[in-house]
């Protein structure tokens, strides 16, 4: 710790001005600061069309961290977040404490302070940022709760350090300085464009927090979808673009108030037409009326959800009303795999057997087939496509994807046997939970009696491809699929099979959809019959056996 102050104490000297790094640093670290004077950046019931997008950026993080398997320790963290740079900062200094306890070599005490002082610098842009705009919303105090975790995951690491702080050092050199907010005129288009740079910060934040928090799903995520790299690349751009028009509008704002100015003084601007308003300004006029309607809006708006649950929840009650119809949730069984041990040996697991190659093979080809097929085996061990399988779904389910999972083996132990039938309910039963909106917007067409009527394949299909075919990226992954038909010589419900029905239209399924993509893992290899000519290429298949 006193590494670290002391680093601290230098950064003061060299940068007066950076938050959490006076000279008193005892007050500082308290938080007993005063504020920086950003009141004029936000009138409430004014502003709230022009902050919108930063708002909901804060509610997506929020979504994406409740995601993450977070400890009883960060949890409590977040719980009451920093409010500001100074309170930041003196949290990620009894991170750093307690690594130091653990860790006393003199070569890590020096790397991990250049690597706190390079964060204080990130947070100093941040928060300059977040400031403007926390008058709003303390939702906005989800930028600090990332940043600590973020620097947790990282800290101590030394190839995490030097990854991370390439793009942090990139992204603190980007946003404007404390100066600027105190400077700039807060017009119309300033604060939108603030609050674009805003939610694009988050997005690279959450982006950067997802993938170095756990670097073995980084890698599934980097193999099966866009690699990080070039979101962070994307992200900086968008970035660059925004900081750019900031810095536009700053110099306009700064002319027209100089015009003003001098037309005031030399009394010419009394006969000076006065600007038309622009749309965004009829929008965020400054009456009570209106405010009061956005708060009528606001209202609605949470009534509107309220009903859309309650929706959901019906027609999900009329899915499973069926006397012999199986539920089975999701997130319990995810809960149960991942407190679960795989008795593997150190060259089984799928980080170590080869197929993280095939998978970037698949994902990378120029027309690749959306279904692929994961076959292995790992003789008297445990299968190892069910790690596979388990890690897959962790890693995608932070991202801003549609992910669909069934861990068949998991149904299996548990009810015995069950048909393909039944696992198309399942996934319907999550697109319900995911996506009540598309129902609840046509009632007519996704009604409770047609829900309780499905009990055969093809009638569940048919509401499962509607459903899909209103979204986009949809990844759906379905592990150990023989234990729905395959290993019992294909178990036939009603009119359809694993091998003839549920493969080939699955496969066509997420050929059809944009973006999409299926996984099926199995203990078998492929089978030949599963698909006809015209599927042959829609479906990849690899399979090793360890």
């Amino acid at each position: 710790m006193d590494s670290v102050v002391a680093a601290t104490a230098d950064v003061a000297a060299r940068n007066p001005s950076l938050p959490g790094t006076s000279p008193n640093i005892t007050q500082e670290l308290t938080g007993q600061t005063s504020p920086p004077s950003n009141a004029s950046w936000y009138t409430p019931g004014t502003d709230f069309c022009l902050y919108a997008i930063a708002l909901d950026a804060c509610r997506t993080s929020k979504a994406r961290l409740a995601k993450l398997k977070l400890t009883v320790e960060e949890k409590q963290l977040l719980v009451v977040p920093p409010t500001d740079a100074s309170s930041l900062i003196s949290k990620l200094n009894f991170i750093v404490e307690g690594r130091q306890g653990k860790k006393g070599q003199a070569k890590w005490q020096k790397r991990t302070s250049g690597f706190f002082l390079s964060f204080c610098q990130v947070v100093e842009k941040t928060s300059a940022l977040v400031a403007t705009m926390l008058p709003q919303s303390p939702e906005y105090t989800v930028t600090f709760g990332v940043l600590m975790l973020l620097f947790k995951a990282v800290v101590t690491k030394s190839d995490r350090e030097e990854a991370l702080m390439t793009y942090l050092e990139t992204l603190a050199a980007k946003l404007p300085v404390v100066e600027f907010y105190k400077s700039a005129f807060p017009t119309t288009a300033i604060k939108i464009a603030v609050a674009n740079i805003f939610s694009e910060m988050m997005k690279l934040l959450d982006e950067a927090l997802v993938y170095y928090r756990s670097p073995r799903y980084g890698k599934l995520v980097d193999a099966i979808i866009q690699p990080t790299e070039s979101k962070f690349k994307k992200y900086m751009s968008q970035i660059d673009i925004e900081v750019q028009k900031l810095a536009d509008l700053k110099d306009i704002a700064h002319e027209a108030q100089a015009i003003d100015i001098h037309e005031m003084v030399t009394q010419t601007g009394k006969g000076r037409e006065p600007l038309k308003r622009t749309s965004i300004d009829v929008l965020t006029c400054t009456s009570g009326d209106h405010y009061c309607f956005l708060r009528l809006d606001t209202k609605m708006e949470n009534m509107r959800t309220f009903e859309m649950i309650r929706y959901m929840h019906d027609l999900e009650r009329a899915l499973f009303s069926s006397p012999d119809a199986l539920y089975w949730d999701p997130d319990e069984a995810l809960g149960r795999l991942a407190k679960r041990g795989f008795r593997l040996s150190l060259k089984d697991h799928w980080d170590n057997n080869g197929i993280l190659e095939r998978l970037v093979e698949w994902s990378r080809a120029s027309d690749p087939c959306p279904l692929l097929w994961v076959g292995g085996q790992s003789g008297n061990q445990d299968p190892w496509v069910t790690e596979l399988s388990l890690d897959i779904v962790l890693a995608l389910l932070p991202q801003p994807i549609t992910i669909l999972y069934v861990f068949c083996s998991d149904i299996a132990s548990a009810s015995g046997s069950f048909t393909p039938a039944e696992l198309v309910r399942l996934l319907i039963a999550q697109l319900l939970r995911l996506h009540p909106r598309l129902v609840y917007e046509n009632p007519l067409s996704y009604s409770a009696l047609r829900l309780q009527n499905a009990s055969g394949f093809n009638d569940l299909w048919q509401i499962l491809e509607e459903l899909a075919s209103s979204l986009t990226s949809i990844y759906v992954i379905i592990d150990r699929i023989e234990e729905c038909g395959v290993a019992k010589e294909c178990t036939v419900d009603d009119d359809t099979d694993l091998k003839t029905t549920l493969l080939p239209s699955l496969a066509q399924l997420v050929h059809d959809i944009v973006g999409s993509r299926a996984i099926v893992t199995s203990i078998y290899e492929v089978p030949a019959e599963a698909f006809e000519h015209d599927l042959e290429e829609m479906v990849d298949d690899v399979y090793i056996a360890t």
